[in-house]
């Protein structure tokens, strides 16, 4: 899952509960009904497939870009780049890097940072 702790980083102030207040006027969109129940019972443990956790990070990485109004990019080591919020293209983006397989911690996103 995403780390919110990113928004360290680049100097945003929003943390769950910003979130949670940002994102909620929203709930009536079917696309977010997953990131909502994720950022309420955030340590409840789920049973679900592999596609599906897929798929649960997805939404909340569209739910984070509209939030903070920035386009997220996604660079992986297969695949290409897959960027969230283009509409926001005008701000400079936010980076992370998503791994599966890498040194057996499972699926996971880093950070980044301006070398």
């Amino acid at each position: 899952m995403l780390n919110v702790g990113i928004h360290k980083t680049y100097g945003l102030k929003h943390t769950r509960r910003r979130l949670r207040q940002n994102v909620y006027p929203t709930a009536f969109s079917p696309s977010f009904t997953a990131f909502f129940e994720w950022l309420t019972h955030p340590f409840r443990e789920l049973e679900i497939t592999d596609n599906a956790l897929m798929i649960f990070g997805l939404i909340q990485l569209r739910a984070l870009s509209s939030v903070l109004e920035r386009s997220i990019e996604v660079i992986q080591p297969e695949g290409r780049c897959a960027v969230f919020g283009e509409e926001f293209a005008s701000r400079k983006p936010i980076t992370i890097t998503f791994h599966r397989y890498a040194y057996n911690l499972g699926e996971h996103y880093n950070s980044t940072d301006v070398a």
